[in-house]
């Protein structure tokens, strides 16, 4: 359907691979950060309809060792408290992706 709609070939390939970024050729590092994206979300119940992952073990996942490979600093990271720092954030989140469900549902009244 990207293709169809001339979407960028990069976006086309995040769109394909984003479950799978080792298999992306344009940019798998772009890949990588949806797909971890997309965990992190899932996990916290911000999928909105998407699959549910109970959870997850970041060093284990593709995408992370993309990144790692990328960014070796990303080595160093404090995981516990990123995850942690995520968790604050998700109420402000919730009510961004609200508000903007709402404005549009209230432009199509």
């Amino acid at each position: 359907m990207a293709r169809k709609w001339n979407f960028p070939e990069v976006y086309c390939e995040i769109i394909s691979y984003h479950h799978a970024p080792a298999g992306a050729t344009i940019d798998p590092v772009l890949c990588a950060i949806v797909n971890l994206s997309d965990l992190f979300c899932s996990v916290r119940e911000l999928n909105y309809g998407g699959k549910e992952w109970v959870s997850f073990n970041l060093s284990e996942e593709e995408a992370w060792q993309i990144l790692r490979k990328e960014a070796p600093n990303l080595a160093n990271l404090d995981v516990e408290r990123f995850c942690y720092e995520l968790d604050d954030a998700i109420p402000d989140i919730k009510e961004l992706v609200r508000s903007i469900f709402n404005s549009h549902e209230q432009a199509g009244d």
